[in-house]
């Protein structure tokens, strides 16, 4: 791998490496709070404003923003995930598994421009966006 992502990911021996950008309402995402060295100690998917507020750092909230590196193992933890809410299946979910086993999960993160494309009037936005940007 010879993105950033790629060596931040093999130079911690890292079962994961999450790439993260901040939001200001985490309730339509999974969201990770980081420690020391960048080390993942919590991730929760679309969590309430109250759940949310101690991933809260600098009156933001980090998102996981689509891209992951992961290590095969995550497909033992995937078959081991139970259906969260709304009967749902969450790779997030999964992932904080994987934390909450002791693997080695870290949060890269991202200041560049990022489109959410969540929604449809996301999706409207950011193709407004990269238009006027060409």
């Amino acid at each position: 791998m010879r993105t950033i992502r790629g060596r931040v990911h093999e130079t911690k021996n890292a079962e994961a490496t999450l790439l993260l950008h901040p939001v200001s309402d985490p309730r339509r995402f999974g969201i990770v709070k980081l420690g020391e060295d960048s080390k993942v100690l919590g991730i929760i998917e679309k969590p309430t404003l109250e759940k949310a507020l101690t991933y809260k750092i600098d009156g933001a909230y980090l998102n996981i923003a689509g891209l992951l590196v992961l290590k095969s193992n995550v497909f033992d933890f995937i078959e081991k995930t139970k259906r969260g809410k709304n009967n749902e299946f969450w790779l997030t979910d999964s992932i904080e598994l994987m934390r909450q086993n002791a693997c080695r999960l870290y949060g890269y993160p991202f200041t560049g421009r990022r489109y959410d494309i969540g929604t449809f009037d996301s999706l409207k936005k950011a193709d407004k966006m990269e238009l006027a940007n060409k």
